[in-house]
């Protein structure tokens, strides 16, 4: 974890993007991450292109920004 570390709940990253949650609501984050970063389970990381998909679903990464239509797997989206 670096200096820019924060601790915040899957609910206030949707409140602050107007999303919808999929799974924990109180699942703390400490970092944003990018998949090229391998982020970890207390990571959160943003998923733009339907490409990017299966790595996301292989990383350890705890939750994710991602479209609505996007299947869990395990994952707080």
């Amino acid at each position: 974890m670096g200096g820019f570390d924060v601790l915040i709940t899957v609910r206030d990253v949707a409140d602050w993007v107007g999303g919808e949650i999929a799974g924990d609501p109180t699942r703390t984050v400490v970092a944003a991450r990018p998949l090229s970063d391998s982020p970890g389970r207390n990571d959160i990381t943003v998923v733009l292109d339907d490409k990017f998909l299966s790595s996301f679903h292989a990383s350890e990464a705890g939750a994710g920004v991602v479209d609505h239509r996007v299947p869990l797997n395990g994952k707080t989206l």
